[in-house]
């Protein structure tokens, strides 16, 4: 489930928005057809992804994170 990859919030400062409170997962969790809304941030050791507010993402069966602008 989504809720099992989500590791915390963190502030992040979107141009335009000011500061906003971003949920923060973990992608190695992530599987195909997990899909988030923004604010959003992706991570794992050496990949960041940052969702915009607003703005949808979700992983497709390849394992690629697909985010919808």
């Amino acid at each position: 489930a989504i809720a099992d990859t989500r590791r915390g919030e963190r502030q992040v400062d979107f141009q335009g928005t000011g500061f906003v409170t971003a949920v923060v997962y973990d992608l190695d969790l992530f599987e195909p057809d997990m899909a988030i809304e923004g604010p959003a941030i992706i991570e794992n050791k050496t990949t960041t992804i940052v969702i915009l507010p607003g703005k949808h993402a979700a992983m497709d069966d390849f394992g690629n994170i697909i985010v919808t602008l």
